[in-house]
């Protein structure tokens, strides 16, 4: 009975595999991806269930047991081999930079200042804003005007730029940690474009007035992009320039299918031994949301670790699903011993569509890399 529900099992991974191949949305590839997660779920309940089975009071006296358990191994190893094409043939990176290497293939595409200010070539830097350290260490990416002129100038903006390819005509995935510089009296931006369209951007702290911001922001969005060559560029924008070095910072840009972060959700059930946890669990002040353009939402989320269990560090991902022109950032608000705060902000455009919104968040354990995911709707009218 056990190898007849394995098998099966099995048969309804190869269905999935041969029905995700032929996917041709983001939506159809995530339900995919649940599909999967729980077969291969059920098929480490089966494993788990057959050791038990296997532990008699004696030595065992029939060798049946021995060859259903090698029966039983050959099916979740097969189960496990489609698991890994779907990822190889769905989940793909097709740009990603973290400044830690040598630089290669940037250039400066736009240098828009005023004489006795120098445009700086993309640096890499191991402070950001405040002397915080980038996600990935050691370096951040910067990118700068110097100003060395008396009095104040007008606004400035600079740019570097990368191309890169995709092999089809879909919704990606952009994401990147950026930050900017604080300024007396004007307004300092990290901004990040895609095919000279600003995708994502974040301010610097203003003195006067006083407006604090956040030193960076993990930002993410989803863009349209035809199949072929596209140019990513990331730059600083000040409407004012009184003095100074005016920056930007980044790290971990990448732009990737939604099924690449959704990924790590099934890696833990890869392995053959079942894993020991998640040890906590998320709790979204809403799950859904009614909005008109333009308009900032913002939906809290809780991480709880359970009893006897302290908080540990976490990644949030956000994953929108055909959610075009409407962005995403995730602010840490709150920490204790058992729990964590967090802040999801969508920001929709005047242009947005009207429509429902589908986004899945997946928070990951980093050290464990446990995790736990949920969805949200956003209805914009």
């Amino acid at each position: 009975m056990i190898l007849a529900v394995a098998a099966a099992l099995v048969l309804i991974i190869s269905v999935s595999t041969s029905t995700t191949a032929n996917a041709t949305t983001n939506e159809d590839f995530i339900k995919k991806i649940l599909q999967l997660k729980m077969i291969a779920n059920a098929l480490t309940f089966l494993d788990q269930k057959l050791e038990f089975l296997l532990q008699p009071a004696g030595p065992p006296t029939e060798p049946v047991p021995d060859k259903i358990r090698i029966e039983l191994e050959k099916i979740k190893s097969e189960a496990q081999s489609i698991i890994s094409r779907v990822d190889e043939e769905l989940f793909q990176v097709f740009f990603e930079e973290n400044f830690d290497g040598v630089l290669s293939g940037w250039s400066l595409s736009q240098c828009s200042i005023f004489s006795g200010q120098t445009c700086l070539d993309l640096q890499q830097r191991t402070s950001g804003v405040a002397g915080t350290p980038p996600p990935s260490s050691p370096n951040w990416g910067f990118v700068g005007v110097n100003d060395f002129v008396a009095g104040c100038n007008g606004a400035i903006q600079t740019k570097v730029a990368k191309t890169f390819t995709v092999s089809t005509e879909d919704d990606y995935n952009v994401s990147t940690t950026l930050g900017a510089t604080g300024c007396d009296i004007c307004t300092v931006s990290a901004q990040l474009f895609t095919d000279g369209a600003l995708v994502l951007d974040a301010q610097g702290t203003t003195l006067s007035p006083f407006t604090p911001r956040p030193a960076s922001q993990l930002k993410q969005a989803t863009v349209h992009l035809t199949a072929g060559s596209h140019t990513i560029e990331i730059g600083m924008h000040s409407n004012l320039a009184c003095n100074g070095e005016f920056g930007a910072y980044f790290d971990d840009i990448k732009v990737e299918s939604a099924g690449s972060q959704a990924s790590a959700s099934i890696a833990q059930v890869q392995s053959s031994s079942p894993p020991s946890g998640p040890h906590f669990s998320l709790e979204l002040g809403q799950t859904s949301a009614n909005t008109i353009r333009p308009d900032s939402v913002v939906m809290p989320l809780q991480v709880n670790w359970f009893e006897g269990y302290k908080a540990e560090p976490v990644s949030v991902y956000v994953i929108g699903i055909n959610a075009t022109g409407i962005t995403h950032s995730v602010t840490s608000t709150y920490s204790s011993t058992n729990s964590q705060m967090f802040d999801i902000v969508f920001d929709v455009p005047a242009g947005a569509q009207t429509g429902e919104y589908l986004f899945l968040i997946y928070v990951k354990e980093i050290e464990s890399e446990d995790m736990v995911d949920a969805t949200v709707t956003l209805n914009v009218d």
